[in-house]
């Protein structure tokens, strides 16, 4: 009896220091898996289908502005998984914000193809009060009655005119306004992250949006000058030109960029749209876009409808 006790005893006291070995449903705790590339970009990816669906309604401005919060997402999910940014399980997020980059870069480059400069006028209240004694005076006369159409008729249309152009300047002041309040955000980070390159490439972008050319100048120069063969910074530099109408200067810098990164499609793209934009013909033209798409670019509908 004695012996017994001191075997139950001995197995009270192993189960006691150890019982996993018995108790079927123990477990160890296991670290939980990081989430998928996938679901960390889920935000960047939802902003870049906003965007895409705006840009495909027309709206310019507002598909900027989404395509860059996408690029915020995108560097934010690198910034805060360095070690797995290093891997190729990252190559994803690169493809993706290269090809938010060439949505902006497109959509800067049609802007400056059509160099559209809204006319100074934001009152139009004047122009308004002589229209309208101008149409008094010609019914107050019979000869004004018999040509009152066709004068009408001109004044309609030249009163739609000044009134589109009202619109657009105030447009362009609110854009303007927005466009200022991006590239202080922008200083602000630089001065934080004085050797992040792609904030600077991204106040260069801005500051050819507000058309502040002596700020992209400088910009970019202080850019080329640390690295003469960056294909981003060569590509807006081309921007920078084609929207001053220099396109000669514009070739070149797009030769350089295609000649220091071959398989960068963004210089091939805005060749095309350079040609296209010069009046060569659209066969050279979309020679450059398919080498493009050759190299990985994506499809560029605007583009796509200039060749056919």
């Amino acid at each position: 009896m004695y012996r017994w006790a001191i075997f139950l005893a001995s197995i009270a006291l192993a189960l006691t220091v150890d019982a996993a070995w018995f108790w079927p449903f123990a477990s160890e705790e296991k670290e939980p898996e990081p989430p998928r590339l996938s679901e960390l970009m889920e935000e960047a990816s939802i902003k870049i289908d906003e965007a895409s669906n705006l840009a495909a309604e027309g709206k310019v401005d507002e598909a900027v502005e989404a395509y860059r919060k996408a690029l915020e997402e995108l560097d934010k999910v690198e910034r805060e998984n360095p070690e797995r940014a290093a891997t190729p399980e990252f190559a994803t997020l690169r493809t993706k914000r290269g090809y938010v980059n060439a949505a902006i870069d497109s959509m800067l480059l049609s802007q400056a193809r059509e160099n559209a400069k809204a006319v100074a006028v934001t009152d139009t209240t004047e122009l308004e009060k002589k229209f309208a004694a101008r149409r008094a005076g010609d019914k107050a006369t019979p000869a004004g009655a018999a040509q009152r159409p066709e004068i009408e008729s001109q004044l309609d249309n030249f009163m739609q005119g000044e009134r589109a152009k009202a619109k657009a300047v105030k447009k362009a002041a609110k854009k303007s306004k927005a466009v200022r309040d991006e590239v202080a955000k922008i200083k602000q980070l630089i001065e934080r992250n004085p050797k992040d390159r792609k904030l600077k490439l991204r106040l260069a972008a801005e500051q050819i949006r507000k058309e502040d050319w002596e700020g992209a100048d400088a910009t970019l120069k202080a850019l080329l000058d640390e690295k003469p063969s960056d294909a981003a910074a060569l590509n807006l530099k081309a921007v920078e030109e084609i929207s001053r109408g220099d396109t000669k200067a514009a070739e070149k810098l797009l030769d350089r960029a295609i000649q220091s990164n071959p398989r960068d499609y963004h210089a091939y793209y805005n060749m095309a749209n350079l040609r296209l934009q010069s009046g060569d013909n659209r066969r050279g033209a979309k020679r450059y876009y398919e080498t493009g798409r050759a190299v990985g670019g994506p499809k560029d509908d605007e583009l796509e409808a200039a060749f056919e």
